[in-house]
């Protein structure tokens, strides 16, 4: 994992949707389906994480913790304003995307949070 929290984000989202592409290619390529999402939702879902990507590009770049997390505080609304829209509403998948981007968020604050206050003591 990147050391620096963007970085993180940027990367974990970025390789979701790669891998989500890769699953829409095979099963392109397949007469019968797998378990799982279609060779559209997992494009749909990739599209949603690229959505993510886009969000944490906006974050700061080699920021003071203080600063990042500031910016997370931010981000986590945008997020669930996709996580809300009719689009991901009327497919758990894809809103399942969103609400795990949120997660993240959420728990990167925590953790950052709780670190600051350990070291603080």
């Amino acid at each position: 994992m990147p050391a620096d929290i963007r970085e993180y984000l940027l990367d974990r989202f970025m390789t979701d949707a790669r891998t989500l592409r890769q699953r829409a290619d095979s099963l392109k390529s397949v007469a019968k389906p797998s378990p799982g999402p279609s060779a559209a939702l997992s494009t749909a879902m990739a599209d949603a994480c690229d959505h993510v990507v886009a969000l944490a590009e906006q974050l700061p770049e080699h920021a003071p913790v203080e600063v990042m997390l500031e910016a997370l505080k931010f981000l986590v609304p945008k997020v669930m304003l996709l996580a809300n829209s009719p689009a991901a509403t009327s497919s758990p998948a894809i809103r399942a995307v969103y609400m795990g981007a949120c997660t993240r968020a959420q728990e990167l604050i925590a953790a950052e949070t709780n670190a600051a206050a350990h070291y603080d003591q």
